[in-house]
């Protein structure tokens, strides 16, 4: 298998150069390869403090174990974490570097809350107002017919009464993904009492609306849910993104960053899952398949086009 063959540490001179032959005869190859590699780095994170406490100790999932058993499948591991109550009716809530962080709030709704994300909670009689500030967040929200959950982001504003739905306003883009209920976007300057408006969106479960900066309408549609929530539990999944891109949102996460050097390099695609907290083992497979070169220091992680 390729991908024993080519972490082994009798790895041969040209293994990378019929690697490359056997990425280059297929896109099925590719797909498979990134498959494993995903299994591969999953089931490094995965020990004994996952087993039950009757589980016995063969059942354990090692990394042989999963390259034997993975050729077209990845393993995924749930991170662990547990759930903070958030007693305060009012008040900033900020997550941390690293990992999502999940809160259960006064009103029994819950939110899952991206790294470098924060928001501002107030819970009133009339109405549930969260503003979020940075980031991303995911909301399950508790019914409550009486008082609209309301998520404000200052272009938008998202009203629920009970539902779940995640919101994300990263660099100058907003997109609201709804997993179950029904929400409605609008305008602030709609407001809530005063019925709906004119330019009210009436999302359904599965949608996705992206609002650009500037334009004029948002951009609706109807993306792999699954595979877009894989950052709640402490993975990030790209399809067909560039190098550059996969690599800032790697970056979002750690404290070690990931500089890719030269545009040929940033316009290389990568597809895959990865965990967010392991900078080194994107570069690891991203340097197996694509042609790159890999440069490290205590600070930093250089990606550049070979040979460049």
């Amino acid at each position: 298998m390729w991908l024993a063959r080519l972490r082994s540490d009798v790895r041969r001179p040209g293994d990378e150069a019929g690697f490359q032959a056997w990425l280059a005869e297929a896109h099925e190859h590719r797909l498979a390869f990134e498959a494993v590699t995903s299994a591969f780095d999953a089931a490094g994170a995965v020990g004994h403090e996952f087993l039950a406490a009757d589980e016995p100790p063969q059942t354990l999932l090692t990394r042989r174990r999963v390259l034997a058993g993975a050729a077209a499948t990845a393993f995924v591991a749930t991170a662990s974490g547990g759930l903070l109550l958030w007693r305060s009716t009012s008040g900033v809530i900020a997550g941390e570097i690293g990992r999502p962080r999940q809160f259960a709030l006064a009103d029994g709704s819950s939110v899952v809350l991206d790294t470098k994300s924060s928001l501002q909670v107030k819970l009133t009689d009339e109405r549930r107002l969260v503003r979020l500030l940075a980031g991303r967040a995911r909301f399950e929200v508790a019914k409550d017919a009486a008082r609209p959950f309301i998520v404000d982001t200052g272009e938008r504003q998202v009203i629920a009464i009970g539902t779940a739905f995640t919101v994300a306003s990263e660099g100058t883009n907003l997109s609201v993904v709804l997993e179950e209920g029904r929400v409605v976007v609008r305008s602030p300057a709609t407001g809530t009492s005063g019925g709906a408006g004119t330019d009210d969106v009436n999302m359904q479960p599965g949608d996705r609306l992206v609002f650009p900066a500037g334009a004029a309408k948002p951009v609706e549609d109807r993306p792999d849910l699954a595979r877009i929530s894989t950052w709640q539990t402490g993975r990030l999944a790209f399809d067909d993104e560039s190098l550059f891109s996969a690599a800032a949102e790697l970056n979002r996460y750690n404290h070690r960053a990931i500089e890719v050097e030269d545009a040929r390099a940033a316009a290389l695609r990568v597809s895959g899952i990865y965990r967010a907290d392991d900078p080194e083992g994107f570069v690891r497979s991203v340097s197996m398949m694509l042609p790159v070169d890999v440069d490290e220091n205590a600070d930093r992680i250089l990606i550049r086009s070979r040979n460049s």
